[in-house]
């Protein structure tokens, strides 16, 4: 038993098929990702080539009297069979269309990358059992056992069912996918990316840039109420300005008018922002309002006598609706434009107020 433990022959077919599987998934799977990118459809030709090749040396190679010979016959032929599979899937894919951006070629490429380190995986299958075969099989099938033991109390004991169980929700249900914006703790997150058990993204400051990356168990996000900002439907903003109770029903209505009259004036054309940027209208027109109403709730006859002046503000754009792309070249993604809007909004709503004071102090100034 000795000679044949130590004789090239004896071990012969689980070397070779061990540096098959390695050359694939440590040389050509590397070299896949840099050049078509990680996902199931470079991961999945990967792992085709590499279980027919497995297959086709076990087939040439394999003896009778070979370590781990039965085994190697038999997870080279399942492993085909996996293979083919995945290649029908692939074939599938392609003949429905199905693009990049859904949620079923983002749950794809999530499960493909189990098949590098799976493949690692029969290695190390491979290498155990052909040692462990001529020296004691009864002691492999209660190290077996006893692996499944653990691995049923770990999995028992732990959230990594309810993580998963999460993640697939996330993806059917299109919650959040890479590149969106989410409120977490009450913090704006940026989806950076979704794993099986947790979901990395990157947090901003107070400052408003992104500081710190962020590891956040799918369990909890599946769980609790969520605000995902990139499907936001529209942009609002009220501005409540009190007016002094001596204006006259004269100045009023002559100070809603003219800021009618403003509002009008941005439709179709282009405005200076007060660093001297000139961009294109933000507003949208028709669902802007101005109007006279009392100052609700008062907490003293000051406030009790007052007017209040509501200018209501509706963005032309969202983080869901960018502007038109206006640049060179073919368009970028949605997720790379979604702050387009942010700059000039923020410069119109400014420009407006400042107006909105003019017309206030036309009207006021002298009954003060």
């Amino acid at each position: 038993m000795l000679e044949r433990f130590f004789s090239w022959i004896y071990w012969q077919p689980i070397a070779l098929c061990s540096l098959t599987l390695l050359f694939y998934s440590e040389v050509v799977g590397p070299f896949m990702d840099k050049k078509v990118g990680a996902g199931f459809l470079s991961h999945g030709i990967v792992f085709v080539l590499q279980m027919v090749s497995f297959f086709v040396v076990a087939a040439i190679f394999n003896r009778p009297d070979a370590a781990a010979s039965q085994h190697i016959l038999a997870l080279s032929t399942i492993m085909l069979i996996s293979s083919v599979f995945v290649l029908l899937g692939m074939i599938i894919l392609k003949i429905r269309g199905v693009g990049k951006g859904t949620w079923t070629a983002a749950l794809l490429d999530d499960i493909s990358e189990v098949m590098r380190p799976f493949s690692r995986m029969v290695v190390v299958f491979l290498l155990i059992y052909g040692t462990l075969e001529d020296i004691n099989t009864e002691w492999a099938g209660v190290a077996a056992f006893a692996g499944l033991f653990v691995f049923g109390i770990a999995m028992a004991t732990t959230s990594v069912i309810s993580d998963f169980l999460a993640y697939v929700f996330i993806r059917m249900n299109g919650w959040f996918t890479e590149g969106d914006f989410i409120y977490y703790n009450g913090n704006m997150q940026r989806v950076v990316n979704i794993h099986w058990r947790f979901t990395q993204t990157m947090m901003f400051g107070s400052n408003g840039f992104e500081q710190c990356a962020m590891y956040i168990p799918n369990g909890r996000l599946g769980n609790a109420e969520l605000v995902n900002q990139t499907q936001d439907a529209g942009r609002w903003v009220i501005k409540n300005i009190p007016l002094p109770p001596q204006t006259s029903g004269a100045a009023l209505e002559a100070i809603v008018k003219e800021i009618w009259v403003l509002l009008k004036s941005y439709d179709g054309k282009q405005f200076t922002a007060l660093n001297g940027d000139t961009h294109e209208n933000q507003l949208n027109i028709a669902s802007c309002g101005v109007m006279i109403s009392d100052s609700g709730a008062s907490s003293s006859a000051k406030e009790l006598s007052q007017v209040m002046l509501t200018v209501k503000l509706k963005g032309l754009y969202s983080y869901s609706t960018p502007p038109p792309f206006t640049g060179e070249g073919e368009e970028p993604e949605m997720h790379e434009r979604q702050w387009d809007w942010l700059g000039p909004w923020q410069a119109h709503q400014e420009r407006v107020l400042i107006e909105v004071q003019k017309v206030l102090d036309k009207h006021t100034a002298a009954r003060r």
